[in-house]
């Protein structure tokens, strides 16, 4: 709308062992800031910030030749220790809140459709808060992978927790949904499931995932299981029914065996 001053976006990006995949990603990510600021869609105090998770190889020092090479566009933020994607986050987010009117958070290997960034916007200008990006094909993920992905979300949801189906840690999330998040006290161990309980306008936004432009995840399936344990423990009903049921079927087959036996010394 005409008068009204374009917001600061801020898209934080967490990197772990990432120094083959940021030489491809990083200009990718420049060129989409350029356009969103040119086009008037975000101001041009906007900027990507990339968050250096603990990495072991040279992550760090291909994230600062680039930030040196464009400093009113990047930002860095290094982290000391490998405390995982969430934590990463969480770190990125907070640097940037302060200076952010909203923020994206996206991965670096660019499997997450930047080009939805535009789209988000969109939503957020017509009032949402909150706009998860979400990956309802999955079509460069393994058959087994999209089973097990499916299967989460169907159970997370059927267990009571309000996640977004296939939504992912690409998101849109304005300066006060960040602070709300930020202002917990609880840990927070699985951000899809708790920004879902952000009492806040909504929206979705679904794209085609694509494979990583280089380098390799470091997320593996026994990462996952635990991920997916924690997310289910903390935000649903799971286990809870899962003990109740075993203390059903306990108790009935106690019953049945009592019965069973007395059936027994009547005979005799």
């Amino acid at each position: 709308m005409k008068g009204i001053m374009p917001e600061t976006l801020y898209i934080v990006s967490s990197c772990y062992n990432e120094e083959e995949t940021l030489p491809e990603s990083v200009p990718v990510f420049i060129d989409k800031l350029d356009r969103l600021i040119s086009c008037g869609k975000v101001s041009g105090d906007s900027r990507v910030l990339f968050v250096d998770d603990g990495s072991a190889d040279a992550t760090w020092e291909v994230m600062e030749s680039f930030r040196r090479g464009a400093p009113d566009r990047i930002v860095t933020l290094w982290l000391p220790e490998n405390s995982g994607e969430i934590r990463a986050l969480i770190a990125g987010m907070k640097a940037a809140v302060e200076k952010a009117d909203v923020i994206v958070t996206i991965d670096c290997d660019l499997q997450d459709d930047i080009e939805a960034i535009d789209e988000m916007l969109e939503l957020r200008a017509g009032g949402a808060e909150i706009v998860h990006g979400c990956r309802p094909a999955r079509d460069s993920d393994e058959p087994f992978y999209r089973f097990c992905a499916g299967s989460f979300y169907f159970l997370m949801r059927a267990f009571g927790s309000k996640i977004v189906p296939h939504s992912s840690e690409f998101r849109l999330m304005t300066k006060n949904a960040v602070s709300l998040l930020l202002g917990t006290d609880k840990k927070i161990l699985f951000l899809p499931a708790e920004v879902a309980l952000l009492d806040l306008p909504q929206g979705n936004v679904y794209y085609a995932r694509k494979a990583r432009v280089a380098g390799n995840s470091s997320y593996n399936y026994a990462k996952l299981i635990r991920l997916a344990v924690s997310a289910m423990k903390e935000y649903t009903a799971f286990f809870e029914a899962v003990a109740l049921g075993s203390a059903v079927s306990c108790a009935l087959f106690a019953v049945g065996i009592n019965r069973r036996e007395k059936t027994k010394r009547v005979k005799k």
